[in-house]
């Protein structure tokens, strides 16, 4: 079995694991992220580094994750989805503009610095690399309709791809990027990626709005911000507050974000691609007002305990 095993080896070994009835597994490092050998998994690119290193302070999240320490799942986490079955839909991810001359690279625990969003403020007009993840033959690339290219998708690891990974080089053009997957010259899957608007508004999705009286149950809260059709503006960072009345209290806020000196527990915290997560935990019976603040904007929602 592989007891540690690294992100950039996950196809190679789930072949092995699914030809060979001896492997009865591949247990990946890790699954969650968590607190703790700092930087373990940032991104690294070849112009700029070379070997192996952790992340200096204020790094403090290894930052190697499938899903980050709110429990957003990550690219790295739907390339493995997808590879290992549970997930038959592509995936467009795309890699850090700034960084387009420096070569990402992949290291160890490491995944190239990537995320689910169209929206790189600042690098407007300039090169960037988008990530296609899927099954079949052929990936196409659209921008605005207009094709970008139709590329092989790799089906083996080499030193230079990964298999089930496809990468387009193109100009960051805001508007909507589309992959469509072709299987025997037919299509077979098809996915999309939009660029979030400007007007931002804060939303609240409380998980749970009906907490048992006890010092098991919590409420947890996702905090985003969204354009007027809904999509999250990833582009965008922002300070959010969290304030607890009634019988409850606000046990922790923060973000995915494994570069910060915020603190968990003073109740103001920035979001991290347009995300943060709060976590209330019931004192008594009764009804909590969560109320969420960023700049003139304040949501309030309401949880029941029981």
């Amino acid at each position: 079995m592989g007891a540690e095993t690294f992100p950039k080896d996950l196809a190679y070994n789930w072949k092995l694991v699914t030809e060979n009835s001896s492997v009865i597994g591949d247990f990946v490092r890790t699954s969650w992220d968590n607190l703790g050998e700092a930087g373990i998994g940032k991104d690294r690119y070849r112009n700029s580094e070379g070997g192996f290193s952790r992340g200096d302070y204020p790094w403090f999240i290894a930052y190697d994750a499938d899903f980050d320490i709110t429990g957003q799942q990550t690219p790295q986490g739907y390339y493995r989805e997808l590879v290992v079955g549970h997930r038959t839909e592509p995936f467009i991810a795309v890699q850090e503009s700034a960084h387009y001359a420096d070569d990402p690279i992949l290291n160890a625990w490491s995944w190239p610095g990537t995320a689910a969003s169209w929206n790189w403020p600042g690098c407007e007009g300039k090169p960037v690399r988008v990530e296609v993840y899927a099954r079949g033959d052929e990936a196409e690339l659209f921008c605005n309709g207009q094709s970008i290219a139709r590329l092989p998708i790799p089906q083996e690891n080499t030193d230079e791809q990964l298999a089930c990974r496809t990468v387009f080089d193109t100009v960051l053009t805001p508007g909507m990027l589309e992959a469509v997957i072709y299987t025997g010259g037919q299509e077979s899957g098809r996915w999309t990626l939009e660029s979030a608007g400007d007007d931002i508004a804060l939303c609240v999705e409380v998980e749970n709005e009906t907490l048992e009286n006890n010092d098991k149950d919590l409420a947890f809260v996702d905090i985003w911000l969204r354009d007027g059709q809904g999509r999250v503006n990833m582009g965008t960072r922002r300070s959010v507050s969290v304030t607890v009345d009634g019988p409850g209290y606000l046990q922790g806020l923060g973000s995915g974000d494994p570069v910060s000196e915020e603190n968990f527990f003073d109740g103001s915290y920035h979001t991290w691609f347009g995300h943060a997560f709060a976590v209330i935990r019931p004192t008594g019976t009764g009804t909590i007002h969560v109320t969420v603040e960023s700049g003139s904007e304040h949501v309030v929602s309401a949880i029941t305990v029981r």
